[in-house]
């Protein structure tokens, strides 16, 4: 049973300067694109999460080279140029849904054959889509179980490239993991997205990502004008950019964060100072991504 906690009530102004944690979905798409960079990168304000520790991990066992500091929220990683060192590799990514999506995109990048995995509840989380995507455009990833979940197992050759098509109701997770592997592809990458891009919010964050490391994600005129399923758009990534390495590049803190101590502030008449946040009135409010 959890010990009782006892709260007091404030009596005086609380200023201060707060740095709420890094984003964690901003997080592991930098150290993505960051390990597929060419050259070293230094990331902060760097979210300390489960998440995190188990992208960490894989990045490690795929022979990235990784130095995070927990304490003052840094890493520091050299960026393997869109070439996966290792030729074999079995990642443990116990329930983060996050991690296993983008790095089954990452792995397709190799030379050898990458298992992953994780935990009860992680076996019932989908992946059929992402699968099916990557193998249009020539990789070979299947689920070891053929249930459309993991394990996964890719026997990778690099990735050749081509168009992919996908719905508009895909995750955000898969679009995004297709995005950040695609400028190491063989050739040009083109995902066709029929109807309605439903988690718009995340892809732009994942091509923001990708724009402050060197690469456009394109969009070229679609075929159709229509609405619904007869809406086409189409993401377009050149294999002839590389990712561009960073010194430094901040991971903002989510604006929930802020705004969670901003009430503190508004509510005691106290003041703060945030050092760094995240603004953006383009960006349409999301439940979540998926």
């Amino acid at each position: 049973m959890v010990a009782p906690l006892e709260i007091h009530p404030v009596t005086a102004p609380i200023c201060g300067t707060i740095r709420p944690p890094g984003s964690k979905s901003l997080t592991n798409r930098a150290l993505v694109v960051a390990a597929l960079a060419d050259g070293p990168s230094r990331l902060t304000g760097v979210l300390d999460s489960q998440d995190t520790r188990v992208m960490i991990d894989s990045l490690r066992r795929l022979g990235l080279v990784v130095d995070h500091d927990a304490l003052n929220g840094a890493i520091s990683i050299a960026g393997c140029g869109g070439a996966i060192p290792a030729t074999a590799a079995e990642l443990w990514l116990e329930n983060s849904g996050t991690s296993i999506r983008f790095l089954t995109a990452l792995c397709t990048l190799g030379q050898g054959r990458f298992r992953l995995d994780g935990n009860a509840r992680m076996r019932e989380r989908p992946l059929g889509e992402l699968v099916n995507a990557l193998n249009q455009l020539g990789a070979d990833v299947r689920c070891e179980l053929d249930n459309d979940c993991p394990p996964v197992v890719v026997t990778a050759r690099g990735l050749p490239g081509g168009t992919a098509r996908v719905g508009g109701n895909i995750s955000s997770q898969y679009l995004s993991a297709l995005l950040m592997a695609a400028p190491a592809a063989a050739a040009p990458v083109t995902i066709e997205v029929a109807g309605s891009l439903v988690s718009e919010p995340y892809v732009e964050m994942t091509r923001a990502v990708m724009q402050a490391f060197g690469v456009l994600v394109e969009t070229p005129p679609g075929p159709g004008t229509g609405t619904g399923d007869r809406q086409r758009q189409s993401l377009r990534l050149s294999n002839s950019l590389s990712l561009i390495h960073r010194l430094s590049y901040p991971i903002v803190p989510p604006s929930i964060a802020s705004r969670h101590s901003t009430t503190v502030a508004a509510t005691t008449t106290s003041s703060r100072t945030h050092p760094q946040r995240a603004t953006s009135s383009r960006r349409r409010r999301s439940p979540g991504e998926k």
